[in-house]
């Protein structure tokens, strides 16, 4: 899978996993704008910037925050100028906010909020009109396990990156139509941000290679839409958010003490169904009462 006379942005590029998609993106012919908050002086940025060099690869760094407007109206003026429209799109940048809810502060709360979720809105919404104008773009959100499945103290974290999924799902609706492909990718390695969280005889077991084959695969021309991808530890998985199979109340019986009475099965019933779109869940709704109220519907 190639990617010459693409031009690639990475969010939060010059550590981490967004420093293994630039170094991936770049040895498959991808032209990069990295972005990120530390100075161009910065070792990171250095050595990453002189790795990309020494590989051939056409890299431009831009520091900026993706929560300062501002700086962001300024980026895209920049790659404007440079060139014709940004094809891949790459919302790595965040920060993880951990500690007790009754601790949180709104301030952090609200910063965890603008890195994550406002960063990646603003980053997406800036170039969305360009992709969807060529018919052609590829967007990757960055979400965590904490999110998807909830973790001890990560109210903030699993907001911001819950939010995203959501985001993906709306703007899927709307890109495939126009061949814009917006996904996600729930990544797990041992990185500085991971450091402290993961037991020293498991770091190994958390290399970058199977999340970068994943990455680059969302970015490929043969990307699905609105799906939400896991990749850790040498596996790739899909996120179903499902339906477990419903219990239908009939009118005269529609209480809380009749749920109650219930919960054991509706918390457990098999099988589970997806559903295509949220108007598609609404249907199904309307299917399962409109028997009992004598409606037929189309």
């Amino acid at each position: 899978m190639r990617f010459d006379n693409q031009s690639a942005l990475i969010s939060g590029a010059a550590s981490g996993l967004g420093r293994a998609y630039a170094l991936a993106l770049a040895e498959r012919g991808a032209r990069l704008f990295l972005v990120d908050t530390l100075q161009r002086e910065a070792p990171e940025v250095h050595g990453l910037l002189r790795a990309l060099t020494s590989a051939g690869a056409s890299a431009t760094y831009l520091c900026v925050d993706v929560s300062d407007e501002g700086g962001l109206c300024t980026l895209f003026a920049d790659i404007e100028r440079l060139t014709g429209g940004i094809d891949l799109l790459v919302n790595n940048a965040g920060i993880h906010t951990h500690g007790a809810f009754e601790h949180l502060t709104p301030i952090e709360f609200h910063r965890q909020l603008q890195v994550d979720l406002c960063g990646s809105f603003a980053l997406t919404h800036g170039l969305w009109r360009g992709m969807m104008d060529r018919g052609y773009g590829r967007i990757v959100m960055t979400t965590g396990v904490s999110a998807l499945y909830g973790d001890l103290h990560q109210s903030a974290f699993a907001c911001a990156k819950m939010a995203l999924v959501g985001l993906v799902n709306g703007l899927a609706a709307e890109g495939l139509p126009r061949n814009v492909m917006v996904n996600s990718l729930c990544p797990l390695a041992h990185t500085q941000m991971t450091e402290a969280h993961l037991a020293p005889q498991v770091k190994p077991l958390f290399s970058k290679e199977i999340i970068t084959a994943a990455l680059l695969f969302l970015l490929g021309p043969k990307a699905p839409c609105g799906r939400h991808l896991l990749a850790a530890g040498g596996s790739v998985s899909e996120l179903c958010i499902g339906e477990h199979s419903h219990r239908y109340f009939d009118s005269d019986s529609r209480t809380p003490e009749a749920i109650a009475a219930h919960w054991g099965e509706i918390a457990s019933a098999w099988p589970i169904h997806k559903h295509a779109s949220g108007e598609d869940q609404i249907l199904a709704w309307a299917r399962r009462t409109a028997h009992e109220q004598g409606i037929k519907l189309e």
